[in-house]
């Protein structure tokens, strides 16, 4: 691939390259000026086509979400290039010790009640075309009887669910920006999907407790009374899976930290285990 450097090269806007936030998996990102604006860069790497990411479905509904104040502002895209480009946010990542914060629990659940019910673009595919390319991907590879159950894990949650919502798919406290108001990144992996899904991952990954887990919910305006329990314990059984997924997909087609596989083993033994197979493990890989 060609250096960075080069890259920019092909955008015939002024741009001057700064500091590296991030060298992950699946891009680069900078920080840099871009046309006497601050803001920010992503270079694609060779594994985005791999995962089929659709760069131009991504950019649609950050246009979308940026027009009600949820999500960056696009300022270039280019997706033959790999290369994307935001305008910076003034905002810091939430703090762990936030995560138990009732005006920010319920400024989270009511911005994810509004993206869900916001109007998805027209190309957008189902979560299912992730699962199928994972499942295509993992092809071959060992762990054949538990990639099999983390694949019965999602079909039990298909089941009956006829409405599906523009979903995030990765929130985690590396994609959620708070100053005065949430901003959400990294929409690469958006698709309709169902809406358990978003909230079990914010469930999981600030690891709510009961308590807070029924007041994030109520906020986004499920009722204890009407919560399908199993539901979002499946969603969030699922979640470790695809965490998995993810992780010997990178393995095979690219490379993984020690970090990486240490998850790796860490998540083999936990789903391995019936009894703790409701257990948060953070990565921090993607």
């Amino acid at each position: 691939m060609l250096k960075v450097t080069e890259r920019i090269k092909e955008i015939s806007q002024e741009i001057t390259l700064k500091d590296l936030i991030k060298d992950g998996p699946v891009s680069t990102i900078y920080s840099c000026c871009f046309q006497g604006s601050k803001s920010i860069i992503r270079f694609d790497k060779p594994i985005t086509k791999t995962l089929k990411l659709n760069r131009s479905v991504e950019k649609e509904v950050l246009n979308t979400l940026y027009k009600i104040n949820i999500a960056p502002e696009v300022l270039f895209s280019d997706q033959k290039m790999g290369i994307t480009i935001w305008r910076y946010v003034e905002a810091d990542l939430i703090k762990e010790s936030s995560f138990s914060n009732k005006s920010l629990l319920k400024e989270i659940a009511q911005t994810l009640k509004v993206i869900h019910q916001t109007q998805p673009p027209k190309k957008i595919l189902t979560f299912n075309s992730f699962v199928d390319c994972y499942k295509e991907l993992l092809s071959g590879l060992g762990h054949r009887r538990i990639i099999q159950d983390g694949i019965e894990i999602y079909k039990k949650i298909q089941i009956g669910n006829e409405s599906l919502v523009l979903s995030h798919n990765d929130l985690n406290p590396g994609n959620l920006l708070w100053s005065k108001r949430l901003t959400i990144l990294d929409w690469e992996y958006v698709s309709l999907n169902d809406a358990y899904f978003d909230l079990a991952c914010i469930v999981s990954s600030l690891r709510l407790d009961e308590e807070n887990t029924n007041f994030f919910l109520r906020n986004y305006g499920i009722k204890k009374s009407s919560l399908d329990v199993d539901k979002i314990n499946l969603c969030k059984e699922f979640n470790l899976y695809l965490t998995l997924f993810w992780l010997l997909i990178l393995r095979r087609h690219s490379k993984t930290t020690e970090l990486q596989e240490a998850s790796i083993s860490k998540l083999k033994k936990v789903l391995s285990q019936t009894q703790e197979k409701n257990f948060f493990i953070s990565t921090n890989s993607k």
